[in-house]
């Protein structure tokens, strides 16, 4: 962030908290004597019997799951680690509770003495339950009882590698699991198929001040169970806490509540925390899924009902909560967050959140806000809301707020996109609250109503200071105004007015009346209103500024929407007079150039889509920057800055994907870019910034010269930057234009970049190459001319303005060999290779030639290849690698000999032969195999003779040794080298300077003699 010496919360995400390892480390030293030694006790159930007799005592006695509870809670100290191995533990003893009109004091149900497993610890005693796996131990309640009760936990249970399943519970909480006293941690544990007949918690119940834990690596899942009314999945109670650790997942799915409220999570005024106390890690995070879970047709929340708070722990552990896939036939088909109830705060919002696929059946398909008093609060970053279904009202998001209260919904650098509603507010519907989107994307969204992305209606808000935007009404309580920065509403739809923004009013009252919105740096594009007649395909606004008169201070020449340096695509044709004069910076009609909504680069660990704009778009450096604070809901620019509180004080100015926007090196210090070259500085409009990028490419050939029917490799490289700021370049496409006289064979790209061939054009994309990285294109075609050169060229093009043109491109000339017959192979020569084949090695030809097609072997009885000649012709492409090794069978017979030479050929003919060598075989007696039986080769290169022999023998351990000779053996011949106890099937090489044109190999077998033949070798 360039030396960024703002201090705020929010924007350090970009840089995922790296920052706090040095306070960390610190915090960690005083929390040495946290955990205390104390005495272990191991029990090892050696039974999946239901009894209680099996009491584990003594040592190596039987030993069942209820017996090892029973010793645990008769424990008075220490820590007790009950082993459960694979295998499934049903309870079989019926519930013992008597009826309390009987034995009113009575309490044996949580003695653990029948129905459920009862655990009841003192204080001072540490349980843990280490099952083999989830799948492999597994608790089953066989639908008798509820499986667990946590009666008092004493200093802490834990469960672990272990499912719960199939616990029934008629009268009370909890099918799976009740936690009633003090604290319980699950690691990789399994909660699936229990039913809480005619209460809360059909898998888990969290009640009277308890603790849940989430830990380990692995995840722990809650799935498949029923509550009939709160809490298919989870309950929290009141002042209760649900704590997802550090690094640990909980995934809650496929829960029902079947005629209440929170199919996965219902939070009753409880607390689910992401992060533990845990600071070692620098940075943190903690994952809760909450998917595919149904609450019933008349009540609400199908994913999670909070009417509590839901928090992250610390600033360095990063929340990831997925909620989608959930269903209900009332309200917040993924969340419904209750009157009074928070979902992060404006200094720890929740980020990273996954808020897609939901349905309800009333308002708020991915989340509903409630009011009756104090009203509730949603604080999301870097967050997705998808593809939400609301048969009301808010597809995405319904904030039915109760003014006059604080900041409610926030929302910075999300996305709200593919939401429906059947009422009014596609992607975002709210009333009677006040709100800030910073960032953000809403596209794609549509109302059967009005506003296809944005519906917003409310009472006004009112500033006594004066000097405010909203509107001034004397003795009344200063309120703030919603506002919208760095935004992008397009390509929505409504059926009746403001296919982008709605807004106005919907009651008539001294005390109720219209909304201020304030709009600053902002598009409103592409957005359309199917209903003929209706108004307002960007924005429509209600048929008066004003319905009522509260004053001498008010008139209806109030705004009722603010825009400032905004671009919106088309003229507000409803009440023109309510949104800003000409001099607040914004233009109507023209076309920003959005592109698709896509990943357009993030620095985020998840993807925010936003639509980019081109260097080209009107509303590049439309933001003027500014060197003082801007006033909050004034036309003052927010370029340049932190924006205004709250809850956005000292943030960083990014845009949705973390590209910087202004690198500030202080604050409010004037050093916006500028991003289309024409001088001026700003901020962009809308959520992305077309950030300056350097881009470049250069091209290489390989091989030059190249040859006709040859293989031409083009390598094209693009690079960016360097630079210090955190941007993307999008949008890169090469384009090759390939020249005549070649045929494509392949094109690819690197880094999941594609290619895709058009008549003789390649044109290779990537949607974004981060700023300092590097991207490849590989080109190779078959050169089809028949000489002359080969000229290609190359160019890069990219979304951003380059502040360094003039190395977008560049030319590769490559020379194509004149047609005609290659040269010949270089270094033949004949080498063992098995005990049936020799190999024939060689080097392509070396220079300017034509191109090898093949490579023509031929083969003879005699030197002068004029006696049984066999010739073959071997493609050069099925030649083995590394395509310079060609097989030979070795002579079977006693005296044969074989004589081999090479040419390399095309169609225009072939080189010269080259002698490669000489094969020759013995067997003494002829055709035997266990006397005298070898085969030699020879060939000279350079001047030097190369022999060898091969024993081939077939009685094993008989070894032989071989003589090697200049000249022919007994007739003058040399003997120059020898190999002794040479092995059946091994080979022995010698080399001499060459003096004579024969060549002898003998084989000895002392004390019995020798046998040899020569080949003539020049």
């Amino acid at each position: 962030m360039s030396g960024s010496v703002r201090k705020g919360m929010w924007p350090k995400l970009p840089l995922l908290l790296f920052l706090v390892a040095a306070v960390a480390g610190m915090a960690l030293l005083g929390r040495g004597g946290a955990d205390v030694a104390r005495a272990q006790t191991t029990i090892v159930v050696n039974t999946t019997e239901d009894d209680p007799a099996a009491t584990c005592l003594p040592a190596g006695a039987a030993c069942s799951l209820r017996g090892a509870i029973n010793r645990a809670n008769a424990t008075t100290s220490g820590e007790v680690i009950i082993q459960l191995p694979a295998g499934v533990y049903k309870i079989q003893l019926p519930d013992t509770d008597f009826p309390f009109d009987v034995f009113p004091f009575d309490d044996s149900d949580d003695k653990n003495v029948g129905g459920d497993f009862d655990i009841d610890l003192e204080t001072g005693v540490k349980l843990t339950i280490v099952g083999a796996g989830p799948g492999l131990t597994i608790i089953d309640g066989d639908d008798l009882n509820r499986v667990l009760e946590v009666v008092e936990s004493g200093d802490g249970v834990t469960l672990k590698n272990l499912t719960i399943r199939n616990g029934t519970i008629e009268d009370g909480d909890g099918g799976g699991i009740a936690l009633e006293g003090g604290s319980l941690t699950l690691e990789n544990v399994v909660v699936s198929g229990n039913v809480v007949v005619d209460d809360d918690g059909g898998g888990i119940y969290i009640g009277d001040g308890s603790t849940l834990t989430i830990a380990g690596t692995q995840p722990t899942i809650v799935e498949r169970n029923q509550a009939q009314f709160a809490g298919g999945g989870i309950y929290i109670g009141e002042d209760d806490t649900l704590i997802i650790a550090n690094g640990a997942t909980l995934i809650v799915r496929q829960n029902t509540a079947a005629d209440g409220w929170g199919g996965g999570i219902y939070n009753d005024e409880g607390t689910i925390q992401f992060g533990d106390e845990d600071v070692a890690p620098a940075t943190a995070t903690a994952t809760l899924v909450v998917v595919g879970n149904l609450s019933g047709d008349f009540e609400s929340a199908g994913g999670i009902y909070n009417d509590g708070s839901i928090v992250r722990f610390a600033g360095s552990v990063l929340s990831f909560l997925t909620v989608t896939d959930n269903q209900t036939g009332g309200d917040g088909g993924g969340i419904y967050n209750d009157d009074g109830a928070t979902i992060g705060s404006a200094t720890r919002p929740i980020t990273f959140a996954d808020i897609s696929r939901n349905t309800a059946g009333d308002d708020g398909g991915g989340i509903w806000m409630g009011c009756s008093t104090g009203g509730s609060s949603v604080f999301l970053f870097a967050s997705t809301i998808a593809d939400n279904r609301a048969g009301g009202d808010g597809g995405g998001i319904a904030d039915d707020g109760c003014l006059p209260v604080s900041l409610t919904l926030v929302l910075v650098n999300s996305t709200v996109s593919g939401n429906s509603a059947g009422g009014d507010g596609g992607g975002i519907w709210v009333e009677d609250d006040i709100f800030t989107l910073y960032n953000v994307t809403i596209s794609g969204n549509s109302a059967v109503g009005d506003g296809g992305g944005l519906w917003v209606s409310g009472r006004i808000k009112v500033d006594t200071s004066g000097d405010g935007d909203c509107v001034d009404v004397e003795g009344e309580t200063p309120e703030a105004c919603s506002r919208i920065d760095f935004t992008t509403i397009a390509f929505n739809s409504a059926g009746g007015n403001g296919g982008g923004v709605w807004a106005g009013t919907t009651r008539v009252s001294p005390s109720n009346g219209s909304v201020d919105l304030i709009i600053r740096g902002s598009i409103l594009s592409n957005n359309t209103q199917t209903e003929e007649g209706e108004d307002g395909e960007e924005l429509a606004l209600a048929e008066d500024c004003f319905d009522v008169d509260l004053g001498d201070e008010v008139g209806n020449d109030e705004n009722v929407v603010a825009l400032y340096w905004s671009l919106v695509g088309s003229p507000v044709t409803s009440n023109p007079g309510c949104v800003a004069p000409e001099e607040s910076g914004t233009t109507f009609g023209l076309n920003p150039q959005l592109e698709e909504l896509s990943d357009w680069g993030h620095v985020w660990p998840v993807v925010v889509e936003t639509h980019k704009i081109p260097a080209t778009s009107p509303a590049v450096d439309r933001v003027p920057e500014v060197n003082t604070p801007p006033e909050p809901g004034t036309g003052d620019s927010p370029c340049g800055g932190a924006p205004p509180a709250p809850p956005l004080t000292d943030f960083d100015l990014d845009d949705a994907r973390g590209a910087t926007r202004d690198p500030d090196t202080g604050i409010f210090t004037q050093n916006s870019m500028d991003g289309n070259g024409d001088g001026q500085r700003g901020c962009d409009a809308g959520a992305f910034e077309s950030t300056p990028v350097d881009i470049s490419l250069s091209k290489s050939d390989s091989a030059d010269p190249a040859f006709r029917n040859g293989l031409l490799t083009y390598t094209i490289t693009v690079n960016t930057g360097p630079n210090s700021l955190i941007t993307w370049a999008t949008g890169v496409t090469v384009t090759d234009q390939l020249p005549e006289g070649v045929s494509l064979v392949s094109a690819s790209a690197s880094n999941g970049g594609s290619c895709t061939p058009s008549n003789g054009t390649v044109v290779c994309t990537w949607p974004y190459i981060a700023d300092g990285s590097s991207r490849t294109v590989t080109i190779n075609v078959t050169v089809t001319a028949s000489g002359g050169t080969l000229s290609n060229t190359a160019t890069v093009s990219q979304n951003e303005f380059d502040p360094t043109a003039g190395d977008h491109s560049d030319t590769e000339t490559t020379a194509v060999a004149a047609v005609g017959a290659p040269g010949a192979p270089s270094m033949v020569a004949i080498w063992p290779d098995s005990g049936t084949t020799a190999m024939i090695t060689f080097q392509p030809p070396e220079g300017p030639s034509g191109v090898v097609e093949f490579y023509r072997l031929q083969s003879a009885l005699n030197f002068e290849f004029n006696f049984a000649v066999t010739t073959t012709d071997i493609p050069a492409g099925s030649l083995p690698f590394p395509g310079n090794i060609i097989q030979v069978g070795l002579p079977t017979v006693d005296g044969w000999t074989f004589y081999y030479r090479l040419a390399a050929c095309n169609s225009t003919g072939c080189s010269p032969f080259v002698f490669a060598g000489a094969l020759a075989a013995r067997q003494f007696p002829s055709g035997t195999t266990q006397h005298w039986n070898f085969v030699m080769g020879a060939f000279e290169f350079a001047g030097t003779v190369f022999a060898w022999g091969q024993n081939q023998v077939s009685v094993p351990g008989k070894v032989s040794d071989f003589n090697f000779w200049s000249g022919v053996q007994g007739f003058g011949g040399v003997l120059r080298a020898s190999c002794n106890t040479v092995a059946p099937g091994d080979s022995c090489t010698k080399s001499w300077a060459s003096d004579n044109q024969w060549v002898s190999v003998s084989q000895s077998f002392p004390p019995f003699g020798e046998v040899g033949i020569a080949v003539r070798v020049h």
